[in-house]
């Protein structure tokens, strides 16, 4: 993989957890993992919160979006991350170059609006439903079509 290729158009946990690293100083010195995942969830709270408990982080999707990017058969950024035993990470030179390059990017993507969730869980459901409506898309196609608080409710259910 060339190190410095574009990162996702769309949020993802293993880009999302490289720029956390780079926001909380990884590029610097090494960082605890719970700092890490302390900063996963303070930019992205909907994605990597409690099912049942969203004011809380998951300790176990945190760990994933880690584990996700450190596989050294399937992750496009397995270069990117250095350990320092099972506690401590720090971002390679290159990662630390490719977060600089696209911080930009990042700072949009991650930082100026609520990170929804992942695809799978429930907002990210009703995200796609929103978006596969008749509805919305009359509203893309004429953002002065007047939309009733009712047709809006449909839209949820």
């Amino acid at each position: 993989m060339n190190s410095l290729s574009p990162p996702s158009a769309n949020p993802n946990n293993a880009e999302l957890l490289i720029w956390c690293l780079f926001l909380v100083g990884g590029a610097d010195k090494f960082v605890d993992v719970e700092d890490l995942y302390f900063k996963l969830f303070e930019l992205a709270p909907a994605r990597l919160s409690w099912r049942t408990r969203h004011d809380l982080p998951d300790y176990k999707k945190c760990a994933k979006a880690l584990q996700e990017v450190e596989d050294q058969k399937r992750s496009r950024f397995n270069t990117f991350i250095i350990k320092n035993g099972p506690y401590q990470r720090k971002l390679s030179t290159d990662a630390s170059a490719w977060c600089e390059l696209y911080s930009a990017h990042f700072k949009v993507l991650y930082s100026q609006s609520i990170v929804p969730s992942a695809a799978s869980q429930d907002d990210g459901r009703t995200l796609r439903s929103i978006e596969s409506s008749d509805l919305y898309g009359k509203y893309l196609k004429d953002q002065s079509t007047e939309l009733s608080l009712h047709a809006i409710a449909d839209l949820f259910r």
